[in-house]
């Protein structure tokens, strides 16, 4: 089966991107993923190292597998007026909007 895409929007806050939230069909369920992304602006001199990098990453998804609802993001953009940019974040599924929105801000 496919995953229909029924609505989505995009919530601000202050004027910046807060999170955006999709709701979605899969055969007969619907519900609600919610995403929050944050922009990774530079790697701090510390964390430089690849190996510190991996370690970190590797907690943050072992920590995702006990959270079945939720799923890690890491997206690059290619902008031709930023150059590329990259972003971490989580999003969450649940049939309930709300539930899908307080998770995401407990995760992110």
């Amino acid at each position: 089966m496919l995953m229909e895409l029924l609505d989505y929007w995009v919530e601000e806050e202050n004027g910046l991107l807060d999170r955006i939230v999709y709701k979605l069909r899969d055969g007969e369920v619907e519900y609600y993923r919610v995403v929050r992304l944050i922009r990774l602006l530079r790697t701090p001199k510390e964390l430089a190292q690849i190996e510190t990098l991996l370690d970190m990453h590797q907690d943050v998804v072992s920590a995702f597998k006990t959270e079945t609802k939720a799923r890690l993001v890491l997206l690059a953009v290619n902008s031709k007026k930023y150059g590329l940019i990259w972003c971490y974040g989580v999003a969450v599924s649940d049939r309930d909007l709300d539930k899908a929105e307080d998770w995401c801000r407990v995760l992110f």
